[in-house]
């Protein structure tokens, strides 16, 4: 189910008169396509819509205020939006997206881009799937039990407590803009209302609707000042009304009648006498005795124990749906690289003790260990499955039989170190990243063929595309360069991270490349173009490696936080944490056969754990 109800068609003027895009448009560069209208605002329209070159779902949000028209693919002011009101709003709606693009808060919708275009502006963000809490009240007879009703309340608490940090107001707090996402997630919609209280309060963006019973009085004065205590008393007002059923009076008929609001605990026999004074205090019609902030407002809910119990429970819902299924143990300094072969039924493991081991999947058998001349940097399986690939810190670099572990060939023995290996996809050729910025390419059995200098510090990953002509490169420059094998002195540098990079992947049909850095972010770029798609933030350490899992559709990472986390691509969010390594992981692997992950790392174990993707 969509976030929004459903809307007139796409191309058709709305109730209001404003026209959509129609399908098909392309937006940013032909970055994003515009495929249908999922819901009209005050301030907005909102449409359902793909990055084409990804095929990524999104949804687009283009600042087309009610009275305004469109001309051809221009918005134009019309109405009371014109002597300078749309262009000051428009400033407006640019500073506070460029705000909420810098959120990484479950309640609140992730934003990807914002720009503008077409003499208005776009909000590039995560396309939810899920029902309104008021669409959901009206499904259920009405009104919720105390405990779903406060948990609800409580995370969108949580949310606007970000948004209060930042000088933000959500300014419209009311069941048709929560969301329940089919994730878990509960999330705050439509900021179109928003304003920012940290400075003073003028008539620039226009009026604002408001709903009545949801907004406090100092909304309806232009004098008044605003502040956390505003989405307080509508968020007080949310709670009220999914415990009784019932909307509260409007904060104007209070005042004209002078009459209260009826009281909880006869609409809603039962309920807890700390809730139901939360709800009287936060509908208190004078600013000064409500309470101040979302946090008071909260303690004053649930007290400090009970919001940290709810805190948990998104914790443990972090964590549920993967475990770990074995330890491997063997090692004894860090697990620097693991690599499944290609039909899934071994696991290698390459180690700073300068051991290389065999693994027996999915038990975790041991089968052997070969020892290579100095500390192991990578490890790799031949797409055919028929050579184990190893390289070491002091330059050597070996081929083994995968499974005997008898060696084959030796393609180099002297420094500058090898940092990393991958394969050609036929399995023809390999290439080595050094520790000098070079890439050597090496023919089997052990010929070299070639050599690229992409990098002014040492390769620390190299992965090369399924179609076979692309290398990316990842270097402590912090840089990526994809390097075209068909087209020699062709290359294209990606730039964004601000530390080293340490790993690369591609997904499986080649069109995007992830790369981990330690500057704590992963990033996702298109594999054709070099364009930065995602930024996947959420780890609080340097992240070592990254992987995609066999249908692309999920990404994992390896962090120095002790972490593994499972990240969707559409919502740019981690929606798994696994936990249980004592050091910094920094190996990781998919299987392509099972839904399975390898990490290892500093605390010397691998650990094997079983996931959903």
């Amino acid at each position: 189910m969509s976030s929004q109800p459903s809307r007139p068609p796409p191309g058709a003027a709305s109730d209001e008169g404003r026209v959509a895009l129609p399908p098909g448009t392309l937006l940013s560069g032909d970055t994003y396509e515009v495929h249908r209208v999922i819901g009209y605002g005050g301030f907005s329209l909102t449409y359902f819509g793909i990055e084409p070159a990804v095929g990524l779902p999104l949804a687009i949000k283009e600042f087309f205020p009610s009275g305004c028209q469109r001309n051809g693919r221009k918005v134009v002011a019309a109405g009371r939006w014109v002597d300078g009101l749309y262009e000051r709003a428009l400033k407006d709606f640019l500073e506070e997206a460029r705000t909420l693009e810098r959120f990484v808060q479950p309640g609140i919708v992730k934003v990807y881009s914002v720009f503008e275009e077409n003499n208005t502006a776009y909000i590039a963000m995560e396309f939810l799937r899920g029902k309104t809490v008021a669409e959901f009240l009206k499904e259920i007879g009405g009104r919720l039990p105390e405990g779903p009703a406060i948990q609800i309340v409580t995370r969108v608490g949580q949310a606007l407590e970000a948004v209060h940090l930042a000088g933000l107001l959500h300014g419209d707090i009311k069941p048709e803009n929560i969301l329940l996402n089919e994730d878990g997630r509960v999330v705050l919609l439509d900021f179109g209302a928003s304003r920012k209280y940290l400075r003073r309060r003028s008539s620039t963006s226009g009026p604002i609707t408001l709903t009545p019973g949801y907004a406090p009085p100092e909304q309806h004065s232009k004098k008044a000042a605003l502040g956390p205590y505003t989405d307080v008393y509508a968020l007080a007002a949310t709670l009220y009304h999914l415990l009784t059923g019932q909307v509260p009076p409007a904060a104007r008929y209070r005042i004209k009648t002078g009459q209260p609001v009826p009281p909880l605990n006869q609409l809603a026999p039962g309920v807890n006498r700390q809730v139901e004074w939360a709800v009287q205090e936060g509908l208190q019609l004078e600013v000064g005795r409500r309470p101040q902030t979302m946090r008071d407002f909260l303690n004053l809910l649930l007290g400090e124990q009970l919001i940290a119990r709810v805190e948990e429970a998104d914790y443990r819902r972090l964590h549920q749906g993967g475990h770990q299924v074995a330890v491997l143990q063997g090692h004894t300094n860090w697990v620097v690289s693991l690599d499944f072969s290609p039909d899934g039924s071994l696991l290698a493991s390459g180690s700073a003790d300068g051991t290389v081991r065999l693994w027996r999947i999915p038990e975790g058998h041991p089968l052997g260990a070969f020892d290579l001349p100095g500390p192991v940097n990578q490890i790799q399986f031949s797409p055919d499955g028929k050579v184990l690939a190893a390289a070491s810190q002091n330059g050597h670099f070996l081929l083994l039989d995968a499974r005997s572990g008898r060696p084959l060939a030796q393609l180099r023995g002297e420094n500058p170190a090898v940092h990393s290996i991958a394969f050609s996809p036929d399995s023809l050729r390999i290439m080595a990243g050094l520790a000098n910025g070079a890439v050597q390419f090496f023919q089997q059995p052990g010929e070299l063929i070639g050599e690229l200098r992409p990098h002014q510090g040492p390769v620390n990953a190299v992965a090369c595309s399924p179609d076979g002509h692309v290398l990316a490169s990842a270097s402590n420059d912090r840089t990526v360069v994809l390097s075209d094998l068909y087209r020699p002195g062709v290359s294209t540098t990606l730039t964004g991270h601000t530390r080293i990079v340490q790993s690369v992947d591609f997904s499986k049909e080649g069109k995007l490349l992830a790369s981990a850095s330690n500057d704590m972010t992963i990033r996702i770029w298109d594999a054709r173009d070099g364009r930065e798609v995602r930024i996947l933030k959420g780890h609080s350490a340097l992240v070592w490696a990254v992987r995609f899992t066999p249908d692309s559709n999920i990404l994992v990472s390896a962090s120095g936080d002790k972490t593994i986390r499972l990240w969707r691509l559409d919502s740019a969010r981690d929606f798994l944490r696994l936990e249980g390594h004592q050091a910094w992981v920094r190996a990781l692997a998919c299987s392509p056969t099972q839904r399975l992950i390898a990490s290892g790392g500093g605390d010397q174990s691998i650990r094997l754990w079983h996931v959903p993707w």
